[in-house]
C-alpha cells in the first residue's frame, strides 16, 4: 500500500482539518515550529499505533485527535475475517475514488481509538452496515431477505453479506452513499485488526533531538534491519504465531481440566489470556558496537547519520538483488530534517539515496528541512509547504501544475531561495548529470582550445553563475516563475528527446517552446538540442574510455545498438545494457530485471558525464561546422 493524502485534526496545532497529500518523495518544509514535525506523529500513531500523549490535543480542540489515511496500491486478495479471502472491493471498502480510506481517532482519556472507513456501503432503510454485523445477525438479515439457503457455509461472514448485498443490488433495495462506516464495532473490531497488517510499515528518523535511547531506530539503524525483515515476513509469523498460540490454548486448557478433578471452583475461576508475541522485542538485544565494544547509540549523531546513510545504500543493492520479493504491505520512510550533522556533499548524497529508493514499488519517502539548498536541488512536484495563517490555521501549499507560482513565491520569501543578488546568469538543464558533464566539456575545451569560452567553474565559484536542474523541460516554466523577481540572464539547454530525425517533439518540449515564445524575457536564451539529449554529443571512443575496465564493451554496445543512429540512441540505456551483459557473460535484458538496468543506467550517465572532456569530444564539436550544441556554448560562455 501507499498512501495518497493524510488528513489530521485535533493534533496539537492541528486545530482545524488539515489535508496533505503525498508523493512517492514528499518534501515538507516551512518555518521552525509550524508543525512539520507533527504529520511525522501523526503517521506514527496511525502506522506504529503509537498512543498520544495528553498534551497532543488540541488546545481548545474537540479533545479528540482525528487521522485519515488514503491508501494506494491495495493488494489484490486480503483476509479480513475468518481465514477467508476477499477483495476490499468486494466486501464495499473503498471510496468513491477507488482508494482505501481509513480514519482512527483517540478520544481524550481513552488508551485505544476508535476506526472507521469511508466507504460506499450498500445501507438498506438506514440499517447499520454489514460489515460491522456478526454472524448470527447477519444470519438473520439473511433469512428476513430470504436468501440464507443461498448460503452453502452459513459460518462464513462473507458469504452471507454478499448474498444480502446481491439481493438488495438486483432489487434497488439499497443506497450506496459515501459515509464513514464504524470498523470497531462487533465483528468490525476484527476487520479493523486485520486491515493493521496490510498498512505500510513506518520507520521514522528523527533528527536526534532528544538525545537519548528511547527511538531506538534513529540510535541504531540496526533496529531498522529487525523491523525490515520482520515486516517481509508478517504472513509467516502470523502463521507462526497463530500455531504457537493453539498450541498454549490446548495445552493451558488441558491444564484447567486436571485443575477441575482437583477443584472445581478454583478451575471455573482460571481462564487463559492469549497476547499477541513482539517479535520486534525478541531480537531487541541486536545493535552496532565498535571495535572496543561500544554501542552505536554512544557515538555522535553525525556517526549515526552516515551509518543509516549506509543501510540505505545497503537496501538498495538488495532489492536490486531480489527482483521477486514484493512489498505488499509497502514502506514509509520519514526522516527529519537529513541535512542534520552531515557535510553539504553528504546532505546531498543523502537525498539522492532518498529519491531513489522512493523509485522502488511500495516504497515511500518523506523528509523534513529548513535547508534552502537542499529545497533547491529537488523536484518542485515533491515540495510540500506549511503555512500558518493568521488565525494559527494550518495549510500545506504544493508545487503542483494549478498553482507553482504561489508556492515558489512562498519558498523564496520564506527560505531565501535564490535571493543572493550577486548571480548574473541562471542556466536552466535538464538534471544534475548534465551540470557534470558542461563542466568536464567546458574543462576540455579550455585545455584544447584556451580563451573560447569562459571558465564556467571559476563563473560559479564566484557566484556568478548559478545551474538550475530542472528536472526536465516540462518544469522549466516552475523554474521561471521562481527566479521571476531576480533579474538575471536565463540560459535553457535542453534535451529533444527525439528518436528519429523527422520524429515529433514530446509534448513537455513542445509545450515549453510555445510558452517561452510568449512569455520569456526577450534577454533569455533557449536552445533545444538538434540531437536526443546531452550524451549524445559524445564519440564512441569517449564512451569506450568510460567503459575501459570492460573487455567485450564496445561489442555489446553494437548488439544493443542494434544499427540506430547515434545521433537518437539512447545511449545511457545502451551502456547500461552493454556494461550489466559483460559482466553477466549474457544478454542481461534475459535474465535482469527492468529495474536493475535503470539503476545501472544512472551509474552509467555518471560515467558518461566524466568523459565529455575527452579530446575527441572536444574535437569534434569545436571543428564540426554547424554543430548546435558548439554555437549554443559560444553564445552562452562568450
Amino acid at each position: 500500500m501507499k498512501i495518497r493524502w493524510i488528513e489530521i485534526e485535533g493534533l496539537r496545532a492541528y486545530k482545524n482539518r488539515v489535508h496533505l497529500e503525498f508523493g512517492n518523495f514528499t518534501t515538507l518544509t516551512g518555518k521552525n515550529d509550524a508543525g512539520k514535525s507533527t504529520v511525522f506523529a501523526a503517521l506514527r500513531m496511525f502506522l506504529d499505533s503509537h498512543k498520544p500523549d495528553p498534551g497532543d490535543y488540541s488546545v481548545g480542540g474537540i479533545d479528540e485527535i482525528r487521522v485519515c489515511l488514503c491508501f494506494t496500491s491495495l493488494p489484490e486478495r486480503v483476509v479480513i475475517d475468518s481465514t477467508v479471502e476477499t477483495t476490499l472491493e468486494e466486501e464495499f471498502l473503498l471510496d468513491s475514488s477507488g482508494g482505501l480510506t481509513v480514519e482512527k481517532r483517540w478520544q481524550k482519556g481513552k488508551t485505544q481509538p476508535t476506526v472507521y472507513a469511508k466507504s460506499l456501503q450498500p445501507i438498506k432503510d438506514e440499517s447499520k452496515p454489514l460489515v460491522a454485523a456478526k454472524n448470527g445477525e447477519l444470519k438473520r438479515i439473511a433469512k428476513d431477505e430470504g436468501v440464507l439457503d443461498r448460503v452453502s457455509d452459513k459460518r462464513v461472514n462473507k458469504q452471507i453479506r454478499r448474498a444480502i448485498w446481491d439481493k438488495w443490488t438486483a432489487n434497488h433495495e439499497a443506497t450506496d452513499e459515501e459515509e464513514f462506516v464504524a470498523l470497531d464495532a462487533e465483528d468490525g473490531k476484527q476487520i479493523a485488526t486485520s486491515l493493521e497488517r496490510y498498512y505500510p510499515m513506518f520507520e521514522l528518523f528523527e533528527a536526534d533531538r532528544q538525545g537519548t535511547d528511547s527511538d531506538q531506530i534513529a540510535q541504531d539503524p540496526a533496529k531498522l534491519a529487525v523491523k525490515a525483515v520482520l515486516g517481509r515476513r508478517t504472513d509467516q509469523l502470523a502463521k507462526l504465531s497463530q500455531e504457537i498460540r493453539e498450541e498454549i490454548s490446548d495445552l493451558l486448557g488441558r491444564v484447567v481440566s486436571k485443575l477441575a478433578e482437583i477443584d472445581p471452583g478454583l478451575a471455573d475461576s482460571l481462564s487463559p489470556i492469549e497476547t499477541e508475541p513482539n517479535w520486534e522485542k525478541a531480537f531487541s538485544a541486536v545493535q552496532f558496537v565498535d571495535d572496543v565494544g561500544v554501542a552505536l547509540n554512544k557515538h555522535g549523531s553525525g556517526t549515526r547519520r552516515l551509518v543509516l546513510l549506509s543501510f540505505f545504500h545497503a537496501d538498495i543493492d538488495r532489492i536490486d538483488t531480489v527482483d521477486s520479493e514484493k512489498y505488499d504491505r509497502g514502506v514509509v520512510i520519514a526522516v527529519e530534517e537529513p541535512e542534520t550533522a552531515l557535510h553539504p556533499d553528504l546532505q546531498r548524497e543523502a537525498i539522492e539515496v532518498f529519491r531513489e529508493i522512493s523509485e522502488f514499488d511500495g516504497r515511500q519517502v518523506v523528509i523534513t528541512t529548513h535547508s534552502s539548498n537542499l529545497v533547491r536541488d529537488l523536484p518542485i512536484e515533491s515540495v510540500r509547504y506549511l503555512e500558518v495563517g493568521k488565525n494559527r490555521e494550518r495549510l500545506w501549499v504544493a508545487g503542483d501544475e494549478k498553482k507553482p507560482a504561489v508556492l515558489l513565491r512562498k519558498l523564496s520569501q520564506s527560505m531565501g531561495i535564490f535571493s543572493h543578488t550577486s548571480v548574473s546568469q541562471f542556466l536552466y538543464v535538464e538534471g544534475k548529470n548534465d551540470i557534470e558533464s558542461l563542466r568536464y566539456l567546458t574543462d576540455g575545451i579550455a585545455a584544447v582550445y584556451p580563451d573560447t569560452i569562459a571558465d564556467i567553474r571559476k563563473l560559479e565559484a564566484a557566484g556568478g553563475l548559478c545551474f538550475i536542474p530542472m528536472g526536465g523541460c516540462g518544469a522549466a516554466e516552475l523554474w521561471e516563475n521562481r527566479l521571476n523577481p531576480i533579474r538575471a540572464k536565463g540560459w535553457y539547454l535542453l534535451d529533444s528527446d527525439k528518436d528519429g530525425p523527422n520524429a515529433k517533439l514530446k509534448p513537455a518540449a513542445k509545450k515549453y517552446l510555445d510558452w517561452s515564445k510568449n512569455s520569456r524575457s526577450s534577454s533569455d536564451f533557449v536552445h533545444l538540442l538538434d540531437r536526443r539529449e546531452l550524451e549524445n554529443y559524445l564519440t564512441e571512443t569517449a564512451v569506450v574510455q568510460a567503459y575501459a575496465d570492460l573487455g567485450n564493451f564496445l561489442n555489446w554496445f553494437k548488439y544493443f545498438q542494434n544499427g540506430d543512429e547515434w545521433n537518437y540512441l539512447d545511449i545511457p540505456r545502451t551502456c547500461a545494457k552493454a556494461s550489466l551483459s559483460c559482466r553477466n557473460g549474457t544478454d542481461c535484458t534475459t535474465s535482469l530485471s527492468e529495474r536493475a538496468i535503470k539503476r545501472e543506467e544512472k551509474d552509467a550517465k555518471v560515467l558518461l558525464s566524466r568523459v565529455f572532456s575527452h579530446e575527441s569530444v572536444v574535437h569534434n564539436l569545436m571543428d564540426g561546422t554547424g554543430n548546435d550544441l558548439s554555437v549554443a556554448l559560444r553564445q552562452i560562455f562568450r
